[in-house]
């Protein structure tokens, strides 16, 4: 059997590449690592590890500014942040580039550092005109920044997420067009840089996977924590240069800032791959929930080039289990099919204020007349105002009947560390009544410690 994995550089790929080069010369003959771009992938090159940097540098200076009890002026060294940032980049990059280089140690696996795409289903062509004939691929090419059409958009200097992670001296004012989990950070990120930041929300407020009173506290703790014009409802009609940067014409009204950021979402790395030649479209529906693609014996897809759930967690699940379905179909067993709860984690507030999800929702809850919610505020436990954070808050869905907790919201300080608790809690089906309900300090825990309480006594 031979085997193709396209993208092995990023999360979905190297993980497919590391679980089946352990059957390579037994029942693969030849394992085919493909990737013509830059080491790294996604996560390591532009997204989550750089946004971490960033992000991290602009909390320091928000929160001494921010502090009352603190007497500061602390700006952000863009400069000295980027040039960090991309030293770590360069180790990260650097070691997945050496892993995936000891993958290939074995004579059956071969890394070739060229792009390819599918002649049909068992072919794949290599930019230098060679081709290899394949049994199975994997397509883990990964995504890039989705561009919208807006008229005068491509006669603008617009930048991305990307160009924004290298900027080493950042513009007085910025215009951002989207507010989802990219804009949410790095529009925090700006305004805590010095940049008068104006964004625009299509919606009449943020956060399309979580409860909406989540993006209703997100947009006030905006607005008035970090001084960002938030405009909503609103779509863009054009954008064009002006003397001073641009203009960008909405229905509502009109935006001029020095410099234009597009934050609209990501876009599957597929156009260039020729799927055309073995599958009918490139959509909804293109590949079914073992993570084969429509219409084809021996093609699987895995990572951002889905088009979904685009994190790198649920990118190394998929590549895990792609690979272990190509295995399956060789030993004759079934393939399994790919299921993740609803998990979403946005850095929202530098970081100071992470929205997080896991499992069913608040607004979700209340359409079934089975679950519970229970809310509490931030402000309620006063240990957040003691580290000036008292915005915010959580919610927990659990059972009426059984208490068993089935999700957790949170908009709050080190709500991204608390997820874990209540990700272990809700995979293990734990009743609320079982859970230790008493905390040892005074700690930020000590939300979920009354979310708890109140859920009990409340399912008794």
């Amino acid at each position: 059997m031979d085997i193709a994995i396209l993208g092995v550089y990023g999360s979905a790929g190297v993980a497919a590449a590391d679980e089946l080069s352990t059957h390579a010369g037994d029942k693969i003959d030849n394992l085919y690592l493909i990737d013509g771009g830059e080491p790294g992938g996604l996560c390591i090159l532009e997204g989550c590890m750089p946004s971490k940097a960033v992000l991290s540098s602009a909390k320091h200076a928000h929160d001494a500014r921010s502090d009352p009890r603190v007497n500061a002026d602390v700006q952000v060294n863009t400069k000295e942040t980027i040039e960090d940032k991309n030293k770590h980049i360069s180790s990260f990059a650097h070691h997945r580039e050496q892993s995936v280089k000891s993958i290939a140690q074995s004579d059956s696996v071969q890394l070739i550092e060229k792009d390819g795409y599918f002649r049909d289903e068992n072919t794949i062509e290599l930019e230098d005109g060679s081709s290899l004939s394949v049994d199975y691929s994997v397509v883990a090419t990964g995504s890039s920044p989705n561009i919208p059409s807006i008229d005068g958009i491509d006669q603008v200097d617009y930048l991305t997420s990307s160009d924004l992670l290298d900027m080493k001296s950042l513009p007085d004012s910025m215009a951002i067009i989207g507010f989802g989990a990219i804009g949410m950070e790095m529009s925090a990120y700006l305004a805590s840089s010095g940049v008068d930041v104006t964004v625009v929300e299509h919606d009449e407020s943020p956060i399309d996977n979580g409860s909406e009173d989540f993006g209703d506290e997100l947009m006030d703790i905006y607005r008035e924590e970090f001084g960002i014009d938030i405009i909503t409802e609103s779509y863009e009609q054009s954008v064009e240069k002006t003397d001073d940067g641009i203009r960008l014409e909405l229905e509502s009204t009109d935006v001029h800032a020095e410099k234009l950021c597009v934050f609209a979402g990501r876009v599957p790395n597929t156009q260039s791959l020729g799927l055309e030649n073995i599958t009918d479209s490139v959509a909804d529906n293109w590949y079914d929930d073992d993570l084969k693609v429509t219409s084809t014996d021996s093609v699987y897809v895995a990572g951002d080039a889905t088009g979904d759930r685009m994190i790198l967690h649920i990118a190394k699940e998929q590549g895990l289990l792609v690979a272990e379905n190509i295995m399956r179909e060789i030993r004759g067993e079934s393939i399994g099919k790919y299921s993740s709860p609803e998990h979403l984690v946005y850095f929202t507030g530098n970081g100071k204020y992470p929205f997080v999800r896991y499992g069913i929702s608040g607004d979700e809850a209340e359409q079934k007349d089975d679950l519970l919610t229970i809310s509490r505020k931030a402000s309620t436990d006063g240990i957040f105002g003691l580290k000036n954070a008292d915005k915010g808050l959580a919610k927990m869905v659990v059972e009426k009947d059984t208490g068993v907790i089935r999700g957790y919201e949170g908009l709050h300080l080190h709500a991204d560390v608390m997820l874990k608790t209540m990700q272990v809690l809700i995979e293990q089906r734990a009743e609320v009544s079982n859970v230790p309900s008493r905390a040892y300090h005074p700690t930020t825990p000590e939300l979920l410690d009354g979310l708890f309480r109140e859920a009990t006594e409340r399912t008794e």
